[in-house]
């Protein structure tokens, strides 16, 4: 079995057409979670694409928001929109080749579950969903009381269930991508209310995928780890266990042009059955993209090369999961044309004539060519070792600064202690040094005169004992030897 291959995921969202910022890392996968415009008009969703097109990546994954407007028809008409307009900006993300989502290199996602395999072999299913709970007038909303993303027996009692076989989740996926946040999972908004959907936590709790995405709620900006665990009684609500808001730093974020997950958490995810909460809402202020980009590293399984996949570059294949759904449900799977793998054909591999299996004919298949998939695997290779070698850096070097800080304050802790210590010996060695001196047992200044025992001298006198036991002060110092 091959081992996971560590995939880069660049994840944005809610950017409404401002412009990206120029400082982008490179990624292998772009996720980009709605809300790309702010009118939602086709020209809009156009320039949206083209800004898209200039991040650096193998695969980008797109899915519409609630202000891409035109793209929902039902909601576009009933605002009185124009039919036109809906079939221009459908035409816009059409996984048609002739469309301007796949010239740029842009795969839009409409709601169900796919399957894409990387150039590393890197293979993942993403289940991908544009709807958001009702608030107000807006498009891909749906009554907070239906619930689309779970089968009925996972749907609460209150809520009616409405679930398809492209709107249901299904068991087994490595990510979600929603436009909107699950209920409790960085979903405060400004005026401290939480506006996530409770059917979408139900079905996260029983998926427990590796990476949640999502937008929507701009406030909510941030990432959260979840872990699970069964429920003790019956009155609880799920197995979710939320840990701490990761601190995602603005400042470090803007230097290096994007947020992600400190050394020790991305060690603990990556060693653990976690899934990682990203809301990456870009814009903070009306028209500011005050908020980076986040970008996850996800440890991703190699595709059998008998498994019916596809590249990264081709439309991903909808894939339907009935053992999530009532037993009298059926469906009518999808064929697609997929790649036919290069098997070796033992019998004519000394031929001189090509395999029927071969992707590469024959004559085409130069010194050249070995040489530059050579190349290329190499380049793979000295990548993954450096990205492997900076991460053990970073992480020793936290460890390294934590080590170091926790040194200075032990330190500093030891040094304020050993003030003390050595301020209260001097008040305690008062009497002796005062006799030494030439001064008498009692003091006019801090004691009673004809007192028995060292005098008690106050604060500002401090100064004076500390001359004294030092001995720069001596009896003839003082304008009186009377004590």
């Amino acid at each position: 079995m091959s081992a996971p291959k560590t995939t880069r995921f660049l994840i944005m969202s809610d950017t409404h057409g401002v412009e990206l910022p120029s400082d982008l890392p490179y990624c292998d996968v772009l996720l980009h979670c709605g809300d790309l415009t702010e009118d939602g008009s086709p020209q809009s969703i156009a320039a949206a694409l083209q800004a898209l097109s200039r991040v650096k990546a193998e695969l980008r994954l797109v899915i519409a928001g609630n202000h891409e407007i035109s793209l929902d028809k039902t909601y576009y008409l009933a605002q009185k929109g124009a039919e036109a307009d809906v079939g221009e900006a459908h035409a816009l993300v059409s996984p048609e080749a002739a469309s301007q989502a796949s010239k740029s290199g842009t795969i839009f996602l409409s709601e169900g579950t796919r399957r894409f395999t990387l150039a590393s072999g890197a293979t993942f299913r993403i289940y991908a969903s544009p709807y958001t709970p009702a608030d107000g007038a807006s498009a891909f909303q749906y009554p907070t009381n239906e619930d689309r993303f779970n089968c009925g027996s996972s749907t609460a009692a209150w809520a009616k269930n409405v679930g398809t076989p492209s709107s249901i989740i299904p068991n087994g996926v490595d990510i979600i991508m929603t436009h909107g946040p699950a209920k409790y999972i960085l979903d405060t908004t400004s005026d401290n209310q939480s506006a996530g959907c409770e059917h979408l936590r139900r079905a996260i709790n029983r998926v427990r995928p590796k990476l949640h995405c999502f937008g929507h709620i701009h406030p909510g900006y941030g990432g959260q780890r979840l872990e699970y665990e069964e429920k003790k009684t019956e009155d609880e609500d799920d197995g979710i266990k939320p840990l701490g808001k990761e601190f995602a730093g603005k400042g470090q974020a803007k230097r290096k042009g994007y947020a992600g997950l400190p050394p020790g958490s991305q060690e603990d995810f990556r060693q653990s059955k976690q899934t990682l909460c990203i809301n990456a809402a870009m814009e903070g202020e009306k028209g500011v993209l005050e908020n980076r980009p986040w970008l996850v590293e996800l440890d991703l399984p190699v595709a059998n090369r008998r498994e019916d996949t596809e590249s990264a570059g081709a439309r991903g294949r909808v894939i339907h999961t009935p053992s999530i759904f009532p037993p009298h449900t059926t469906f009518n799977m999808t064929t697609s044309s997929s790649l036919v793998l290069y098997r070796p054909n033992l019998s004519s591999s000394l031929s001189s004539k090509p395999s029927s299996t071969s992707l590469i004919p024959f004559p085409s298949f130069t010194h050249q060519t070995g040489t530059a998939i050579a190349t290329e695997l190499l380049y793979r290779l000295l990548y993954d070792i450096m990205n492997r070698f900076l991460a053990s850096f970073q992480r020793l070097a936290s460890r390294g600064v934590e080590e170091a800080s926790s040194w200075i304050e032990r330190k500093l802790q030891e040094r304020r202690e050993a003030k003390a210590t050595k301020g209260s010996m001097i008040v305690e060695e008062v009497g002796k040094l005062t006799q030494q001196r030439g001064f008498r047992n009692a003091c006019p200044i801090g004691g009673d005169r004809g007192g028995k025992g060292a005098p008690q001298p106050p604060l500002w006198v401090k100064s004076v004992l500390v001359g004294i036991e030092e001995g720069r002060l001596h009896g003839r110092d003082f304008w009186t030897n009377s004590w």
